[in-house]
């Protein structure tokens, strides 16, 4: 996702989906297929949270990961330091982040990265 004209596209394409009022699951598949249109990806985990807590409260899994790694995913996610955690990321200024950035190149400095 590099230019600004991909990403003006992407936001105007998400901006329509949210002003649709598709339910979740719906709303999850098309943000999903948009943002793979962007940035290629083997797979799509997408996840509502409540605000006060931010416990998931749904989430959309295309092509996912096998139940163990998962379990791993979010026990590192609520139990052990790494880069990137969902609830940091929540609260950031910029809510996304890439691993390689965050790791300065270093990808198995995540914890994450190394096990799943």
């Amino acid at each position: 996702m590099g230019t600004p004209r991909v990403h003006q596209r992407v936001r105007g394409d998400v901006l329509r989906l949210v002003h649709r009022g598709l339910p979740v699951p719906d709303f999850s598949r098309e943000v999903g297929a948009v943002l793979c249109r962007a940035v290629p990806a083997e797979g799509t985990c997408l996840m509502t949270t409540d605000p006060a807590t931010l416990l998931p409260t749904a989430e959309y899994v295309a092509n996912g990961l096998p139940a163990p790694e998962l379990l791993r995913l979010v026990d590192i996610e609520i139990r052990e330091p790494d880069y990137n955690k969902w609830t940091h990321l929540t609260r950031a200024k910029r809510p996304a982040a890439s691993l390689s950035d965050v790791t300065e190149g270093d990808l198995d400095r995540s914890l994450r990265q190394r096990e799943i």
